[in-house]
């Protein structure tokens, strides 16, 4: 039997252009080990299964109180995910005691009252892997193309569903995606770590991975600069380069396309590179687009 792919991990965390500190953290690393849980730095590991758990949180409630809640988010959910069965259940509940956690600790100081943070997290065990998504922080898939695209489905894949009222409109086609870009009350969410109880519904699903895919976990000041277009361009021409590498690149354009908020991306490669489909005169269309 051949061992697993090995798994290449980086994140890169920045304040952005206008904003004076950061709120965004992201945490990396082995289930039930220690994670590289942190915010506003880069940080990077190589890492063989089995379980690996990989996270963006973007935190709410201005001040210092959403770096509180995301850090807490990150640090919090790999303590419980580290003592649960993998199973979509088992995940979900580690959210949602995670988020219970997060509530409490707002009622210890008053500069902490109202805090919240997003969560878009993937949970990687024995060749199957569990996404968990609270808010407008997303998850993508990138798989080059291989033989037929056709059959292979888009390269970029947004498998998180966004929490906010208007990627609901959008979803049921009530706005198209340039609209949702641009309507004023894009970045408003109905779900964080921090909602009431009876009102927090994190979702949880299943993702297929690949040797030579990429799994990009971002906070929407990324989003912000980069829509999918821009995206999957600059992961078509760079997504073979390290991890630690393309973090860089997809940060930096982000920040210089936009910069308004913090800037948070999170890449996982899993094993090496795809290879490129063969495409005749593929040297031309190179040349031609320098």
């Amino acid at each position: 039997m051949p061992a697993p792919p090995l798994l290449h991990l980086a994140a890169v965390s920045i304040v952005g252009r206008k904003r004076d500190h950061n709120e965004d953290s992201f945490g990396l690393g082995p289930v039930g080990g220690t994670l590289a849980t942190t915010s506003g730095v880069a940080a990077s590991l190589v890492w063989a299964p089995p379980g690996v758990l990989l996270m963006v949180c973007d935190g709410i409630g201005g001040s210092n109180a959403g770096e509180v809640a995301s850090s807490l988010a990150v640090a919090t959910l790999a303590e419980h995910v580290g003592r649960a069965e993998f199973t979509p259940e088992a995940f979900r509940s580690a959210i949602c005691t995670t988020a219970a956690v997060i509530r409490a600790k707002a009622t210890e100081a008053p500069g902490l009252q109202g805090m919240g943070t997003t969560l878009t997290c993937l949970w990687l065990q024995g060749g199957r892997a569990l996404w968990g998504q609270a808010g407008d922080s997303r998850g993508y898939r990138w798989r080059r193309p291989r033989g037929s695209p056709a059959a292979a489905g888009p390269p970029l894949l947004h498998f998180t569903p966004e929490h906010t009222p208007v990627a609901r409109l959008v979803r049921g086609g009530l706005l198209t995606p340039l609209q949702a870009r641009q309507h004023r009350k894009r970045h408003l969410i109905d779900q964080a770590l921090g909602n009431a109880p009876e009102g927090f519904a994190p979702e949880v699903g299943p993702l297929e991975l690949q040797e030579g895919d990429l799994v990009l976990l971002c906070s929407d000041g990324l989003t912000d600069g980069l829509d999918d277009g821009a995206l999957a361009t600059l992961l078509e021409h760079h997504g073979d380069e390290p991890a630690a590498q393309l973090a860089q690149i997809l940060v930096a354009a982000a920040n210089a396309a936009s910069g308004r908020d913090n800037i948070t991306g999170l890449v996982l490669r899993v094993g090496e590179p795809a290879a490129p489909a063969w495409r005749p005169f593929g040297w031309l269309t190179r040349w031609i687009r320098r």
